[in-house]
């Protein structure tokens, strides 16, 4: 099994090895608004005709480490945001969900939620949230199926009342090796609540392009039923 260990964190900064050279901002090189200004790491937000959207309810996070794009990491996010208080405050308590179907059973909660503490949402919308030694599971880790412990940064965008998204910086450890995963994106798209498993929509990992339309790009949450 030690061995074993050593294998699947190799493998992991291997992969990291060969993203080394991708800017942490690259992946909204194409957006017409950057959620994030890459140089100076401010949240830069994205409000709706200047009103904080009322983001309470749950949410459908995934994560795409920039170490592995594709192998995304999902949670369901009870979000809470108190718009009367100066300035306003948001709290987020993240629940993963299993990836591996080896170990549980697929998009069904895996381990246990965490609630890191509420932060101000900026009058442009944006948010910056720190996760400190948050525990992954192996069930949710897509990429090696072991635990991870995550020291991470979120910054983020309140795009609509359906949805929020931004980049995520830190490092997760795997087997005890920090590896550092800067410029990871994330989006979290609302859904109904007690809304799992197969019934879950399409995730989306990343800010959609600016197109005018707040809800670009974001599933329908009135339709549980489409395909995770």
């Amino acid at each position: 099994m030690q061995g074993l260990g050593k294998t699947l964190v190799a493998t992991l900064i291997l992969a990291l090895a060969g993203s080394a050279c991708v800017d942490a901002g690259q992946s909204f090189k194409d957006y017409d608004k950057r959620v994030i200004d890459a140089a100076t790491n401010v949240v830069v937000g994205s409000c709706n005709g200047g009103e904080i959207p009322d983001v309470s309810g749950e949410f459908y996070l995934a994560l795409a480490p920039s170490i592995a794009p594709d192998s995304l990491i999902k949670l369901i996010v009870t979000t809470e945001i108190d718009r009367g208080a100066t300035p306003p405050l948001l709290t987020l308590n993240f629940q993963p969900l299993c990836t591996q179907s080896g170990q549980c059973t697929v998009n069904e909660p895996v381990g246990d939620a965490f609630t890191p503490p509420s932060v101000e949402v900026t009058d442009e919308c944006g948010f910056e949230m720190t996760l400190t030694d948050v525990i992954i599971p192996g069930g949710a880790n897509p990429i090696s199926g072991s635990e991870i412990i995550g020291n991470l940064v979120l910054l983020g965008s309140l795009r609509s009342t359906d949805l929020y998204c931004g980049i995520v910086n830190g490092t997760a450890t795997v087997g005890g090796a920090p590896i550092p995963i800067d410029g990871s994106s994330f989006g979290s798209i609302r859904v109904a609540e007690g809304t799992l498993g197969d019934a879950l929509p399409e995730p989306v990992a990343e800010c959609p392009a600016d197109t005018g339309d707040a809800d670009a790009g974001v599933p329908d949450a009135g339709t549980p039923d489409a395909a995770p």
